[in-house]
């Protein structure tokens, strides 16, 4: 499935609904979570894979019911909900022997971003060594 329709398909059953920004992000913003109205805001200009990554992210603020801001707690837990919404520990594993580890090639097969893909793997690490 398309990972963008997947995440559509769970704002919707989350009661969220997803825009195109017309002029409310601020500068550098790629996305935003608007509780009150429970809306999320996506910068038009995004390519796919960072467009899967903002929305994920933005998605992991409302499945959370975080406040509005960037508040660095709340910010660390949406990357690591888009990072295991976006991420099948099987296909990753397979890619992993596939590309022997390369973060760009395994995330460009992932559809995600190398950013998201780190925080999967930091989040792995912790949770194994535990």
């Amino acid at each position: 499935m398309d990972l963008e329709l997947k995440l559509l398909q769970l704002a919707d059953e989350l009661g969220v609904r997803v825009e195109d920004d017309t002029g409310h992000l601020r500068a550098g913003d790629l996305g935003a979570w608007y509780p009150s109205q429970r809306l999320i805001v996506v910068a038009p200009s995004l390519g796919p894979r960072n467009r899967v990554h903002t929305l994920a992210h933005e998605l992991g603020h409302a499945a959370h019911n975080d406040p509005a801001g960037h508040h660095p707690k709340y910010e660390q837990r949406a990357d690591l909900f888009a990072a295991q919404l976006l991420i099948d520990p099987r296909e990753y594993a397979e890619l992993e022997r596939i590309y022997d580890g390369q973060a760009g090639a395994i995330a460009a097969e992932l559809g995600v971003t190398v950013s998201l893909l780190a925080t999967w793997r930091d989040h792995i690490e912790r949770t194994t060594a535990a």
